[in-house]
């Protein structure tokens, strides 16, 4: 798991907010999910960087052997 900064979670808590029409009394809610969010980002970058990049690309129409 990633570590994000409390400003990066705050800021995408807040847009969190604002999507959601600022309902009072759910900022508890709102950085959660901005945590959560932000830490599955982390896993997917994590995962993409760890795939195998030694299989030759496979072009389209073309037949693999």
């Amino acid at each position: 798991m990633s570590i994000h900064t409390e400003e990066t979670i705050r800021s995408r808590a807040y847009e969190l907010w604002e999507h959601a029409g600022r309902p009072d009394g759910h900022d508890k809610e709102f950085w959660a999910e901005a945590e959560r969010e932000l830490s599955d980002q982390s896993e997917l970058d994590r995962s993409a960087e760890n795939a195998d990049t030694r299989r030759p690309p496979v072009q389209a129409g073309l037949p693999i052997h």
